[in-house]
């Protein structure tokens, strides 16, 4: 098969006796749902494949607007939804989600509805999830530079799961360590000195707050 790069297309339907339906200038690509109907207009079938994405964390907020203390973590599966609270992995629920319809099965408030543009989740009870926006990747090799622009001698290895971070001197024989977090583009640095840094829009740069800077390599 090749591959067609034309983005309007004509498409036309026929049975098996030469009836015919035609349509001009249809972006297929674009359509999500196909429904058939009696010609009493009642819905016969409906073939809808598209599934949003949600897989990620999702940041709670009350109906006052207030910032809730739960961060939520969904993993997906087809329309099939795993739940959990990132801060207690024992509270969770199995989900569903349908078209923009959104179902919580283990919890007291089940029922949601998702936004046009799959970033908010309103669920029955008034509170607001909003999909946190994909945290960059850290892994790798990272090289330090002073504030006048000189290289220093170290170079550190980063390890990233989740939100979580593990510095590592990366340097031969290199015993210097440090737990970290990351939330957003603010970087913490546990165990060292100078705790607090700060990650470039391009994910390749960490300005901390003594001024050194860590290029990503």
């Amino acid at each position: 098969s090749r591959k067609e790069t034309a983005k309007l297309w004509d498409l036309r339907v026929e049975d098996d006796e030469g009836t015919y339906i035609e349509w001009e200038n249809l972006d297929l690509r674009a359509i999500s749902k196909v429904t058939l109907y009696y010609k009493n207009g009642k819905a016969t079938a409906i073939f809808d494949n598209a599934i949003p994405d949600m897989a990620g964390n999702w940041i709670g907020y009350y109906d006052d607007g207030t910032r809730s203390p739960y961060v939520w973590r969904i993993t997906q599966n087809g329309s099939n939804l795993a739940i959990t609270d990132t801060k207690n992995s024992s509270t969770k629920s199995r989900g569903t989600v349908q078209g923009n319809s959104v179902r919580a099965l283990d919890f007291a408030t089940q029922n949601g509805t998702l936004s046009a543009d799959g970033t908010r989740i309103s669920w029955s009870d008034g509170v607001v999830w909003v999909k946190a926006a994909k945290a960059p990747d850290l892994n790798g090799v990272w090289v330090g530079y002073y504030d006048d622009g000189t290289r220093s001698p170290y170079v550190w290895n980063i390890g990233h799961i989740d939100s979580t971070l593990t510095i590592q001197d990366a340097r031969p024989g290199g015993t210097t360590r440090s737990r970290g977090t990351i939330q957003g583009n603010s970087i913490r640095a546990l165990d060292f000195a100078t705790k607090n840094g700060t990650l470039s829009a391009d994910g390749n740069r960490i300005t901390w707050s003594d001024g050194v800077v860590w290029v990503r390599q």
